[in-house]
């Protein structure tokens, strides 16, 4: 046990001297002074890292899930039997109806951040799948409208000038054989005058 004792105060005598006493007694006040006033932040800091590890964990279950319906989906004969647009159309739609079905059928699981997730994932399905293909379809039967009424006024006009034309060159050639034909009478009536003799 004398050995033990040796390497203990020679221990203290190296690492703790007598003199150093008052310093390590103040660095220990000062650190449990600290301690004390800092634990409010630290419990704010702990259940603010709890809270990210659980909607963390929480994300990975929903993608977890998420895909495991995608592959469902996927693997479904009737989804195998589309091809081009009508394909691409339903995957679409898949991409915004699959995390809605997971988040309404684990309500329980995901609590209030799952319906405000749900709410969010059924606003980008009614923009982006019912909106969107909706507008952009309407968009293009509505350009396409314009475009055929347009060509259609242009040819009207068209039409309708070349008609103003025609009316314009027939009054010009009515116009300009009426003065002939007062200019020729008049010359005719003078040159028959000047051949008739005054009975």
């Amino acid at each position: 046990m004398s050995g033990f004792l040796d390497a203990l105060f020679r221990w203290q005598a190296t690492y703790i001297p007598a003199e150093l006493l008052p310093a390590y007694c103040v660095a220990g006040i000062g650190f449990v002074f600290v301690w004390v006033v800092s634990t409010p932040e630290r419990n704010v800091g702990w259940q603010f890292s709890m809270e990210v590890w659980r909607v963390a964990s929480l994300n990975g279950a929903l993608w977890n899930d998420c895909l495991r319906h995608y592959n469902a989906v996927l693997a479904n004969s009737e989804v195998r039997q589309l091809h081009g647009v009508a394909y691409v159309y339903a995957l679409w739609g898949t991409f915004f109806a699959v995390p809605m079905q997971v988040l309404t059928r684990n309500e329980q699981k995901y609590g209030d951040y799952g319906r405000m997730l749900r709410h969010c994932w059924v606003a980008a399905y009614t923009t982006f799948y019912e909106y969107v293909p909706d507008l952009g379809l309407k968009t293009a039967r509505s350009v396409n409208n314009y475009a055929r009424a347009t060509k259609d006024a242009a040819v009207s006009s068209r039409r309708r000038i070349g008609e103003a034309l025609h009316l314009t060159l027939l009054i010009c050639k009515f116009v300009t054989s009426l003065a002939f034909s007062c200019q020729w009478r008049s010359t005719l009536s003078w040159s028959t005058s000047c051949w008739v003799r005054p009975a």
